[in-house]
C-alpha cells in the first residue's frame, strides 16, 4: 500500500539509500500521483538526492492541490536556497509564514536569504523570531550572534547568549534583548517625511496574521474600492469569504513595480513588507488592531487544522513577544512616513458592528455610504476566537 511504501522510503532515506528510495517512489507513484503526502515525500527524496527540478515539480504539485500547504512553500524555499536564488527564497518563506507563522525553520531560511541579499537588519529580525520560537536550536542563535556583532550590537549579542542558558520564560520576562526601534542609520525611515506622491491613492490593508485584514478587504470592496488580487488563493475553512491577496505583493521589496496598476485599489500587504512600499504613490493604510490573545488563538486554530493538535499546543508566549515587537516596528515606520495616512482600526469593534467604528471608517474613506451597508458585509459568526473578560480564549461557535 501507499502507507507501507512511504515507510519504506523513509527507511531507505535514513540509511542513505536514495537510489532505493527513488525506485520505490517510481514503482508506487503511478497510483499515488494525487496524494499530497506522496508528492511531499517524493519532493523530499528528490531534494535529498540533488534533483532540484524534480523536487520543485513535486512540491508545486502539492500546492496545486493545496495552495495553503505551508510546509510545501517552505520546501520550495529550500530548493531556492540550493539554487542560490535568494529573492525566490524570501518570497517562498513569506508565502509559508502568511499561512502558518510558527515555523522557526522558515524564519531561519528567511534570515539567511535576507543576510545574503545584504539586508542585515531584516535578517536579524527574522533570526530573532526563529530563536524565540525554537530556543534550543543552535544554528539560528549562532547566526544571530554573528550578525549582531557584525552590526556593532555586541551588548545584544551577549544578552541573547546569556538568555540561552536560562528558561524561555525568563528571557521573555527580561525582554529578550530584542529592540523594536529601527536603527538610526536606516535613513529610509528618518524623521523627514517622504514627499507626498501623485496619482491615484493606493489603499493598503495590513496588520498581524489573523488580525482581520481579509475582513477589511471585504469592507473596502463593499465601499466600492476594488481589491488588488490575482484570485489564486481561494477561500477555505480559515477564511470562508476569501483572502483577497495578490501573489506579486510578496515580492514587494524586490519588485516595487508590482504596484504599478494598484492605484485606486485596496492592496493586502503582510506587516513585514509595509516598510517596502515604494515612494511615489500616495497611500492610505488601514492597520488592523486585534487583541493578541485572539490573534494567537486564531493562529493556533489554523495551525491545528493543518498540522494537528500537537503543533497547535506550542508555547504561545514566544509568539506573543514576536508579534508585539513586529507590530510596533511596522506600525511606527508607517506612521513616520509622510506619504502614508494611517488609520488604526479595532477588529473587535468592526465584528461587533459598532456604529462609531463603522462611521469613522466611512468618514475616513470619504465615501457616500450608510453604516448599514458595511455592517451587512460583516458576518459575526466568523469571529471564532475572542478574549473573555478574564482573558481566556472563547470560541463563538
Amino acid at each position: 500500500t501507499g502507507v507501507l511504501a512511504l515507510r519504506e522510503v523513509q527507511l531507505l532515506v535514513a540509511r542513505g539509500d536514495l537510489a532505493g528510495a527513488r525506485r520505490v517512489l517510481a514503482e508506487t507513484g503511478e497510483h499515488q500521483r494525487d496524494e499530497v503526502v506522496w508528492q511531499m515525500r517524493t519532493g523530499e527524496v528528490m531534494l535529498a538526492g540533488g534533483d532540484l527540478d524534480a523536487a520543485e515539480a513535486a512540491f508545486r504539485r502539492v500546492l496545486e492541490r493545496d495552495p495553503d500547504h505551508a510546509v510545501a512553500w517552505d520546501a520550495l524555499a529550500q530548493v531556492s536556497i540550493r539554487r542560490g536564488r535568494h529573492e525566490d527564497t524570501v518570497s517562498h518563506c513569506l508565502a509559508a509564514l502568511e499561512r502558518i507563522y510558527f515555523l522557526p525553520r522558515t524564519h531561519y531560511k528567511l534570515g539567511l536569504a535576507l543576510r545574503d541579499l545584504g539586508q542585515p537588519e531584516q535578517a536579524i529580525l527574522a533570526l530573532q523570531v526563529a530563536v524565540l520560537q525554537a530556543p534550543q536550536w543552535a544554528e539560528p542563535r549562532r547566526e544571530l550572534d554573528r550578525l549582531l556583532r557584525q552590526q556593532g550590537r555586541t551588548s545584544e549579542a551577549i544578552e541573547q547568549l546569556v538568555g540561552a542558558r536560562s528558561t524561555l520564560d525568563r528571557r521573555l520576562a527580561l525582554g529578550s534583548g530584542v529592540s523594536s526601534e529601527p536603527e538610526a542609520s536606516d535613513d529610509r525611515h528618518g524623521e523627514s517625511p517622504t514627499a507626498q506622491g501623485e496619482g491615484p491613492v493606493i489603499y493598503v490593508v495590513s496588520g498581524l496574521p489573523r488580525s482581520g485584514t481579509s475582513l477589511m478587504m471585504q469592507l473596502l470592496q463593499a465601499a466600492g474600492i476594488p481589491p488588488f488580487t490575482d484570485g489564486k488563493r481561494l477561500n477555505d475553512e480559515n477564511n470562508p469569504r476569501g483572502y483577497f491577496e495578490h501573489e506579486a505583493v510578496r515580492r514587494l521589496q524586490f519588485d516595487p513595480d508590482c504596484l504599478r496598476t494598484a492605484g485606486g485599489h485596496a492592496v493586502k500587504v503582510i506587516h513585514a513588507l509595509t516598510e517596502y512600499l515604494p515612494a511615489g504613490p500616495r497611500y492610505r493604510m488601514l492597520w488592523m488592531q486585534r487583541d493578541l490573545g485572539e490573534v494567537l488563538a486564531s493562529q493556533s486554530r489554523m495551525l491545528g487544522r493543518s498540522h494537528g493538535p500537537e503543533a497547535a499546543a506550542r508555547d504561545r508566549s514566544s509568539l506573543r513577544r514576536v508579534f508585539e515587537l513586529q507590530a510596533e516596528r511596522s506600525l511606527d515606520q508607517a506612521q513616520r512616513r509622510g506619504d502614508i495616512d494611517v488609520r488604526v482600526v479595532s477588529h473587535r469593534a468592526l465584528v461587533q458592528c459598532e456604529t462609531a467604528e463603522l462611521q469613522g471608517l466611512i468618514d475616513w474613506l470619504g465615501v457616500p455610504l450608510q453604516t448599514e451597508t458595511l455592517a451587512a458585509a460583516i458576518d459575526p459568526a466568523l469571529y471564532r476566537q475572542r478574549q473573555s473578560s478574564a482573558g481566556a480564549d472563547v470560541s463563538d461557535r
